[in-house]
């Protein structure tokens, strides 16, 4: 009985997966999978090329700039994710030099305060009203109903609040050496991205993003472009548990970004890496 519902399952997950991976809805008409393949399995190498594959993405006298020789075709591969672990933890490593050793320095020398919030007295009724209002000061009934009943003031009472509110949030010195980080990356990114793209001819003419689509070679300099993007918000996802708290630990933009990315690292073209470089 285990073993027919084990085959079930299995019987079940391979149809899935070739309905969700059909070529007829991927892929343009007489394209396969196959086309697409490495054959050393990994498309960050040049790889030699042999059977029928049709060199015309390579540079000739139209201006195409696609494929280059034959014998050295470079293409993408799922497995070249793996390579983006690697540079997420350089490129967290690198996060840490800089906030300790530039962006710390140049944060003190612009007076931005280190020191967080201070920490309000230890009091349970006034906790208990905080969890109950949330972080919206009471009306001044209640404000004087706490004080009374604690023999404070009602303006210490306000003040216990406002301190309360500020509880847990970063001071500016910690703000300022996350979003230098990123702004620094965010700038080098955009600009790295134009410098690639700047001799690439479907940058010009948009004709030739479908030349020969989706058989079209990746440069080497592109293939890096892609992975350092892909380790940089997978250093994301590292320093999530050490970055600022927000409301939300995941935030939906960073999800649906890495997945893009993800999927657009596994079959690079010409058009999703223009949009990668302008989205940034």
């Amino acid at each position: 009985m285990d073993w027919s519902l084990s085959s079930l399952s299995s019987l079940s997950f391979l149809a899935f997966r070739r309905w969700f991976w059909s070529e007829s809805f991927w892929l343009p008409p007489n394209v396969t999978w196959k086309d697409l393949e490495s054959p050393i399995g990994s498309g960050g190498a040049e790889s030699p090329v042999g059977g029928d594959w049709d060199p015309h993405g390579a540079r000739d006298s139209d201006g195409g700039d696609g494929g280059g020789d034959r014998s050295t075709v470079t293409i993408p591969s799922v497995y070249d994710l793996w390579l983006g672990f690697p540079l997420a933890v350089v490129l967290f490593g690198l996060r840490l030099l800089w906030e300790r050793y530039v962006a710390h320095p140049v944060g003190l020398l612009h007076n931005f305060r280190e020191t967080p919030i201070a920490t309000p007295l230890p009091n349970a009724t006034l906790e208990e009203a905080f969890r109950l209002h949330g972080k919206t000061l009471p009306d001044h009934g209640k404000i004087l109903g706490y004080a009374k009943q604690l023999d404070l003031t009602p303006r210490q009472v306000e003040r216990w609040w406002r301190r309360r509110q500020l509880l847990g949030k970063p001071s500016q010195l910690q703000r300022f050496k996350e979003t230098s980080w990123r702004f620094v990356f965010y700038l080098c990114s955009f600009w790295s991205g134009l410098y690639v793209l700047w001799d690439k001819p479907w940058l010009w003419e948009t004709n030739y993003c479908w030349q020969n689509y989706p058989r079209q070679h990746v440069p080497s300099d592109v293939w890096w472009y892609y992975l350092i993007e892909l380790g940089f918000y997978l250093s994301l996802v590292l320093s999530l548990f050490r970055d600022i708290r927000r409301k939300v630990r995941f935030p939906p933009h960073l999800q649906s970004t890495f997945c893009i990315f993800c999927f657009s690292c596994c079959c690079i073209t010409r058009v999703s890496f223009e949009f990668d470089d302008l989205r940034n």
